[in-house]
């Protein structure tokens, strides 16, 4: 989630992005191998980028949201950030379930 959320942001906030070569499975951390302080740095990479994305979208001129986002992606931004946000709810669900499934997840945190 990270690796993409990142990259659309920067492309929607006009700055430029890096070539990238890697394969989409590539993306992925190993996470058979993942620490628990590794989660947590992930876990605050997404929420940083999550609120930069809040930001950009509180500021961006409603045009924007007209605009394509590429000339290789011709939907427009509106279409394009819902999709985002229904991934990564998508995505958020999955990691609730599984954690559920595991007994690691704590209820009084929001989610019973």
């Amino acid at each position: 989630l990270n690796f993409y959320n990142e990259r659309y942001l920067k492309r929607f906030k006009d700055e430029p992005i890096e070539k990238s070569d890697l394969e989409n499975s590539e993306t992925f951390a190993d996470a058979g191998n993942a620490s628990e302080e590794a989660w947590q740095a992930e876990i605050e990479r997404f929420d940083r980028i999550m609120s930069d994305w809040r930001k950009a979208i509180e500021s961006a001129d409603e045009s924007k949201f007209e605009q394509s986002v590429s000339a290789e992606n011709q939907s427009p931004w509106a279409e394009v950030v819902g999709l985002i946000n229904t991934h990564n709810s998508h995505h958020g669900g999955q990691i609730v379930f599984i954690r559920k499934l595991q007994g690691s997840w704590d209820a009084s945190k929001g989610v019973s």
